[in-house]
């Protein structure tokens, strides 16, 4: 119980810390059209980013936050630009995907995400859509006992309305299955080029990031089992030591948030080969880098642990860091795979990391 407890602590004391964390970047802020200042803004995530700008016009000035209420627009340079626009009565800021004879938005919540469509002379519409578990029965009757994924098709009418003035976009509205910020920004800029008349600008404002990032890891450490004189039949204060090497792959994926990796990878040691399988949250700043982690590690012997991790990446050079990690692993209980019901082992883990 006391394990649990310090993890409870040491999870939201992360996160705690995460949030504190600052990233500024280079970008400016729009107060007014055409009253733009430069300087940096920091960059916190796509849920924040929508609350609120913190901005200083220069690296030793002091920090001041900006609501949706009090500038226009800011954005990052050569990165995501947000406005301010008012949703269900309230202003927020909203991310500009593309801007043309029709603009569309992005909106990130807590729960939810949300797509705008704009055109000349209308209103902001939201572009709806939703994926429901219905229960029918086999007829295709409410109220049955066996589940259909429903996913609606709102959205493909929306945009037909839209985009009615370019009849041959018809089939490639429908092919849409499911609203994403690459299809929604793609057939807004075909549609562009179908209708404006030359010379009409049309700009992608989404970062481009067309490439899947692998970072390597090289690491080095020492790992302590707890409760594990059966399986390896050793008695040692009911605790086994051994040194840890191994390397792990961070994978990043075009498209997801720019913080989140997949974290994969073989470590070795005299007692077992371990094989770590997690998301990982990296926070981006200049020098430290905080990184914690939650998933599942592989032992072999076949045996299977919940794993979380916390650590820092520390700047050496522009693309070499020195990661240390603190690790921990829980046996699960068999009936609910991802609880844990005592503890299996830690290890402390450092090592170079290669940013690509």
């Amino acid at each position: 119980m006391k394990l649990r407890i310090v993890l409870f602590f040491f999870i939201a004391f992360s996160f705690r810390f995460l949030s504190a964390q600052k990233n500024f970047e280079p970008g400016y802020l729009i107060r007014v059209p055409g009253d733009t200042v430069y300087g940096d803004i920091d960059n916190r995530g796509d849920y924040i980013m929508h609350k609120t700008c913190r901005f200083k016009p220069n690296p030793n000035a002091a920090i001041k936050s900006y609501s949706p209420a009090e500038i226009y627009a800011y954005r990052f340079i050569d990165g995501k630009y947000y406005v301010s626009k008012e949703i269900d009565g309230e202003p927020k800021f909203i991310e500009v995907l593309i801007k043309g004879r029709v603009n569309i938005y992005f909106l990130k919540e807590e729960s939810n995400s949300h797509y705008y469509l704009e055109k000349e002379g209308t209103e902001l519409v939201e572009i709806p859509y939703e994926e429901l578990v219905v229960r029918r029965d086999r007829y295709g009757n409410a109220g049955g006992s066996t589940p259909y994924q429903y996913k609606s098709t709102k959205h493909i009418g929306v945009l037909k309305y839209y985009m009615q003035d370019a009849p041959d976009f018809q089939t490639k509205i429908e092919s849409i299955d499911k609203p994403n910020h690459k299809n929604l920004t793609n057939l807004a800029k075909d549609y562009h080029n179908k209708v404006c008349e030359e010379g009409e600008e049309c700009v992608v404002y989404e970062k481009k990031e067309t490439q899947i990032r692998v970072n390597p890891e090289i690491v080095a450490g020492v790992i302590f089992y707890s409760n594990v004189e059966d399986f390896y039949n050793e008695e040692d204060d009911n605790v086994a030591v051994a040194p840890v090497v191994g390397a792990i792959l961070n994978l990043w994926i075009p498209g997801e948030s720019e913080k989140l990796f997949l974290k994969a990878g073989c470590l070795f040691n005299e007692k077992s080969i371990q094989f770590p399988l997690q998301i990982e949250y990296k926070y981006p700043g200049k020098i430290i880098q905080p990184r914690i982690a939650i998933g599942v590690n592989i032992f072999m012997p076949l045996h299977q642990t919940v794993a979380f991790m916390g650590g820092l990446n520390i700047r050496m050079m522009e693309k070499l860091y020195w990661s240390v990690a603190y690790n921990i692993d829980f046996t699960p209980y068999d009936s609910f795979p991802i609880s844990f019901k005592e503890l299996y082992s830690q290890s402390v883990l450092t090592g170079m990391y290669i940013k690509f």
